[in-house]
């Protein structure tokens, strides 16, 4: 849904805005015929609408947004329903919430977004979806490497080589 925003140097609030302005109300209040797949699927799609937003224009109100949208998902989503699905919106949210915590002071975004980067992994493995399984492990090695930055001691340090090396 929001693969222009992969474009390198390309912004693309515009086409995004116009995508979050139809994709809210009806994320909001599906309609009759959905089922969980179409539910958390477009949820999934407004988080990542939303993240794209906050990323590209620095407003952390789309990120916060993208955050309730993926924990909704999850909800739509469950890991027993769609494993693959709902491991995609794990490391979607681990990402807006890793975004978020680089951003804020403390560390309580930076350990959810561990947490949701951890969680992906119990589905996203190097057997079954290798490809994937290396992105969630970067993504985790990153969360892990801005922790130890600001934490005293190595220990996150060290767990970020460790899953920049799984990856």
């Amino acid at each position: 849904l929001a693969a222009p925003a992969y474009e390198s140097g390309k912004y693309v609030v515009p086409l995004l805005q116009g995508v979050e302005r139809r994709l809210a109300p009806l994320a909001a209040n599906p309609p009759d015929g959905f089922g969980w797949e179409e539910r958390g699927r477009m949820l999934h799609d407004l988080g990542t609408t939303l993240y794209r937003l906050g990323e590209q224009t620095g407003n952390n109100d789309f990120l916060h947004r993208a955050v309730a949208a993926y924990r909704k998902a999850l909800k739509e989503r469950t890991r027993e329903r769609a494993p693959l699905g709902w491991a995609a919106t794990q490391n979607n949210l681990g990402t807006a919430l890793a975004t978020l915590g680089s951003r804020e002071s403390g560390t309580v975004r930076l350990d959810e977004a561990v947490a949701a980067y951890r969680e992906a992994l119990k589905e996203r493995t190097r057997e079954r979806v290798p490809l994937d399984w290396a992105s969630t492990q970067n993504n985790l090695g990153i969360a892990l490497a801005i922790l130890g930055e600001r934490e005293s001691g190595t220990l996150r340090l060290d767990e970020a080589m460790a899953a920049f090396r799984e990856a």
